[in-house]
């Protein structure tokens, strides 16, 4: 998903909950120049360290929640499957879904 969305622009940081926390993940992401904010394992000694309140204000975590308000939304809007079954399709659906979703919220802002 990541290199996918290099292709499309720059991706500087990804912010991700507990599922993405490994290393191999987290160094394919440094690897590419990408800042990696994931939160740790409960046991991670910064969150031991600091709490987690305050690991999160350090590290921008809180940011976090812009984009599940932002899929959401996309998503009670458009529903959570789609029409089309062919991977072409699907990628066009979704684009155009896309598309109609930030001219809403274009139209909302302005």
């Amino acid at each position: 998903m990541v290199d996918r969305s290099m292709e499309a622009g720059k991706v500087i940081t990804v912010i991700g909950d507990g599922a993405y926390d490994s290393i191999g993940f987290i160094r394919h992401l440094e690897s590419k120049g990408i800042e990696p904010i994931i939160r740790p394992r409960r046991n991670a000694s910064m969150i031991r360290y600091y709490g987690y309140r305050i690991w999160s204000k350090m590290v921008g975590y809180g940011r976090r929640w812009m984009a599940e308000t932002a899929i959401s939304r996309f998503k009670a809007l458009f529903g959570e499957h789609l029409l089309s079954r062919k991977p072409r399709w699907m990628d066009s659906e979704l684009t155009i879904k896309a598309f109609i979703y930030n001219m809403l919220l274009r139209a909302v802002t302005t």
